[in-house]
């Protein structure tokens, strides 16, 4: 009844009902690892968008320019110019020793090894041991 080339037949279908199995287990595997991942890499986006929205919130309320001037006149002895202290470019030419030019750099001001003052640039006027303030004005 059966011969050898259906029992060979009924072998071969069974090998592969098995192999299609195995290979349908390990793909549904894989898939579920692959949705896990997914699902962990979208709540790490979501938690880093809500990072960035407080980072905003952060510098925003840093970068407030009340709270910049504040900090400037407290910290750093900042104080918005005067109007006085403002040259126009006519003023900027070489040798002007006008009155803008006068109330504009009354206090002299050290540049390495040089002396600006509203007279000019002098060379030699400090030397290696005078002290020089680390801002560049004394």
């Amino acid at each position: 009844m059966f011969t050898m080339r259906h029992v060979q037949a009924f072998i071969l279908s069974a090998l592969v009902i098995v192999m299609a199995g195995v290979t349908t287990y390990w793909i549904k595997s894989k898939a579920l690892e692959k949705q896990q991942r997914l699902e962990v890499l979208q709540s790490r986006i979501e938690t880093e968008k809500d990072r960035i929205l407080v980072l905003e919130a952060d510098w925003s309320y840093l970068t407030r320019p009340d709270r910049i001037q504040r900090l400037s006149e407290e910290m750093l002895s900042f104080a918005p110019v005067e109007p006085q202290r403002i040259l126009s470019l006519d003023h900027l030419g070489e040798g002007n020793t006008g009155e803008a030019a006068t109330q504009a750099s009354t206090r002299p001001v050290s540049a390495g090894l040089f002396r600006i003052t509203s007279g000019g640039i002098t060379p030699g006027d400090i030397t290696p041991g005078d002290k020089i303030s680390g801002g560049g004005q004394e």
